[in-house]
């Protein structure tokens, strides 16, 4: 049986946790209007979000909608920043839980890993596979429509199997049912709704990789990876993944996802990977040199300062550093001079 965890409520309504909810929910936020206000009488805000914790009398408050369409079109749900702190304060006492049994393939919303450290991995995976293996297969998948499409009967009972506090649970009822009346879905933007995700689909790597034995799996939230010694391991990667989430866990696959030879090298985590070389995806590529000819123009028009220009060619060349790009970051960096160079003349 796994291990489960009591008496976290107080832990969460704990004063000074909810004072260092408070200050990791303004990092970025410190001069909106709700973060002033919410600071403007800071100590009356966290007494009375913790006199509303211990009586259980929370109530979320209505989410902001907003549209984003980089680097695709998603619909936001971001909560109230009073909410905000209260999800602050529940993750930073259940995250160190879940963080325990989550596997070492795993790669998004956790400390330590990210896009750079999912994509080093895929590479040494591929590298390892095409070494020992003449024709190696990859199984590239997706769920469809994930964070809309989770249901809630599964993902309480994943975190039952972590938790047995009942205040606890009562809470993260409360927090998964907000705004998903017909039990389906997590809101994106919040806190909370990161970890969730991740716990959802800790199950699926568990499967994955102690049940089919698979041993170069990758997943990055809903991107999952499994690179495979041959065409037949890969079609039946894809069939066992896909029976299992369907079946047991409620989601479907996306119709992206794809069964290709491992030659044609892997789009993943925002690069096209082989096994000796790695290079920006095109689309990255487009929507970059897309930006900085704009900023370009607008800077010479006196319209943004060149701090802005040299901040976004900054994390460019972050992104850059990780792939062999040399040609294509000469390449940008003379269309952006002869952008200037015209400007300049005119």
């Amino acid at each position: 049986m796994p291990t489960t965890y009591g008496s976290l409520y107080p832990k969460i309504y704990d004063f000074n946790n909810l004072l260092n909810a408070y200050k990791s929910a303004s990092e970025g936020k410190r001069y909106c209007n709700e973060a002033l206000f919410y600071k403007y009488k800071l100590e009356e805000n966290l007494i009375n979000l913790q006199n509303h914790l211990i009586w259980h009398s929370w109530e979320p408050k209505p989410f902001r909608y907003f549209t984003v369409r980089e680097p695709k079109k998603r619909e936001i749900a971001a909560p109230a920043f009073a909410d905000r702190v209260l999800h602050h304060a529940v993750v930073s006492v259940i995250e160190p839980l879940f963080e325990r049994r989550f596997l070492s393939c795993s790669f998004a919303c956790r400390k330590g890993k990210g896009t750079y450290a999912a994509a080093n991995m895929a590479q040494r995976y591929i590298e390892s596979v095409a070494a020992r293996h003449d024709r190696p297969y990859i199984f590239k998948g997706d769920i469809k429509s994930y964070f809309a499409s989770i249901p809630h009967w599964f993902i309480k009972n994943q975190y039952r199997r972590v938790i047995r506090c009942p205040e606890t649970l009562w809470l993260l009822d409360r927090i998964v049912d907000t705004g998903s009346p017909n039990g389906v879905g997590l809101p994106i933007g919040a806190l909370t709704s990161q970890l969730l995700a991740n716990v959802n689909l800790d199950a699926l790597d568990h499967y994955a990789k102690e049940h089919l034995g698979i041993k170069y799996y990758v997943r990055y939230m809903d991107d999952f990876i499994s690179i495979c010694a041959n065409k037949d391991d890969a079609q039946n990667a894809f069939w066992d993944l896909r029976m299992y989430a369907e079946c047991n866990m409620g989601l479907t696959l996306n119709h992206k996802s794809i069964i290709f030879p491992l030659n044609k090298g892997l789009n993943f985590c925002g690069y096209r990977i082989w096994h000796d070389h790695r290079l920006p995806r095109k689309r990255n590529m487009t929507r970059m040199r897309r930006r900085m000819k704009a900023l370009c123009k607008m800077y010479r028009r006196g319209a943004v300062q060149a701090a802005n220009v040299q901040a976004a060619w900054a994390s460019f060349l972050g992104y850059m550093k990780h792939c062999d790009g040399y040609k294509t970051k000469f390449k940008l960096w003379q269309d952006l001079g002869e952008i200037l160079a015209q400007n300049k003349e005119g």
